[in-house]
């Protein structure tokens, strides 16, 4: 899941593209091979642990996020998604110190992210009679992220509330940031919400299309190679027993509005050589992303 900017001139680094989980990328990217990317994380500033480099082409993350959706069907969100575990082809890789694994210092790695957007515009049609249809779509309007290291591992993710928070904070260490980008061929913006399950529990899932910039020079030391564009194609939905809604937020004046908690989800990303200028990130987050649908590519791997 091109990004010119002052970051490529000072090192070509991956810049990547994110979709958001629930659709497949295009044939060009689906069809290619996983391309390995190498991460040292000894070598972020500062040392995120004691860790050497690994090799992988794909990983698996948890997702802790919350949509709030208004009577008009305008939403925002926000969440974390913690990086679990690292894979090269069926293969898991040794990440010594990744959420606190022995063979070296304790660390973590995951993103902080916002998005706002709107349900209703598409299939099923307006929120929130497109309840009753089952299906409600739209897009998202904006999204920011921040991908992290946590030096020790100390980060723990949870809720308070509705709201995503972690707790004990740990120590971040800021590796990249990215936000939404539409302006490609290719580029993906839906986002839905399932009611197949019933209407008390979602089930969210999405596509979407955000930049990516590594924090260069600075973090040159993490992102070892390859000095090429990548993207990830991700193929994620979550799952109705991760997700409750609550009409708690209604007033007279929002009387249809719902709050939509994702609790632990997961997923996976693969990773992409692309031709430029495809400088784009795909990451399966929150809306409404990453839980666990990438069958397709772990049978064909199997």
């Amino acid at each position: 899941m091109s990004i010119k900017s002052e970051v490529n001139r000072l090192a070509k680094l991956a810049t990547f593209a994110a979709f958001i989980g629930g659709m497949t990328l295009a044939a060009s990217s689906a069809s290619a091979s996983p391309t390995p990317f190498t991460w040292k994380p000894s070598g972020s500033t500062p040392p995120l642990s004691t860790a050497g480099s690994f090799t992988a082409d794909s990983f698996t993350l948890g997702d802790f996020a919350h949509i709030h959706i208004s009577s008009t069907g305008a939403f925002t969100e926000d969440g974390y998604l913690s990086i679990t575990a690292f894979k090269l082809g069926s293969s898991f890789v040794p990440t010594p110190g990744l959420n606190g694994s022995g063979g070296a210092t304790p660390y973590q790695l995951y993103f902080k992210f916002s998005g706002s957007g709107m349900l209703g515009t598409g299939l099923g049609g307006p929120w929130p009679g497109c309840v009753g249809a089952t299906l409600c779509k739209g897009s998202f309007s904006s999204l920011t992220y921040s991908m992290y290291g946590d030096v020790g591992g100390l980060a723990n993710f949870g809720f308070s509330g509705l709201n995503p928070v972690v707790s004990p904070p740990g120590v971040p260490v800021l590796l990249a940031t990215g936000s939404l980008f539409t302006g490609c061929p290719g580029c993906t913006n839906t986002v839905s919400l399932d009611f197949s399950a019933g209407p008390t529990h979602p089930i969210p899932s999405a596509s979407v299309s955000a930049t990516f910039n590594p924090a260069l020079p600075l973090q040159s030391g993490f992102f070892v190679a390859p000095l090429i564009t990548l993207a990830i194609e991700d193929a994620f939905t979550n799952t109705a027993n991760v997700t409750t809604i609550s009409s708690a937020c209604v007033t007279v004046a929002d009387p249809f509005c719902r709050d939509v908690k994702i609790n632990n989800g997961g997923g996976n990303a693969d990773f992409f050589a692309v031709p430029e200028p495809g400088s784009l990130l795909l990451l399966g987050t929150g809306l409404m992303g990453w839980a666990g649908f990438s069958r397709r590519r772990r049978a064909a791997r199997s």
